[in-house]
């Protein structure tokens, strides 16, 4: 992840496109492996359960979990590329 943020910090010169390299340089990142871990139980539960209305609340949880993780980079590529000029 180090490697491909710094390459999407040094190479660009406008905050657009370091982000935009950022955040397709999601493989690298060291918070997905929690991320898979977390969606991983999640998909398990939501398998092993019967219940349809339980079904719908595990959905909504990765839902949920999915939401946090592109938040969580979303943020990150943020302050990566911040001081890089907008235009």
């Amino acid at each position: 992840m180090l490697t491909s943020i710094a390459a999407a910090q040094l190479q660009p010169a406008k905050r657009h496109v370091c982000y935009q390299r950022c955040v397709s340089g999601d493989a690298d990142n060291p918070k997905k492996a929690q991320h898979q871990a977390r969606l991983k139980k999640i998909l398990a539960s939501k398998d092993a359960e019967t219940d349809p209305a339980k079904r719908k609340e595990w959905e909504s949880a990765e839902r949920d979990e999915l939401d946090r993780h592109q938040d969580e980079l979303e943020n990150m590529c943020r302050k990566i590329c911040a001081s890089l000029p907008e235009e």
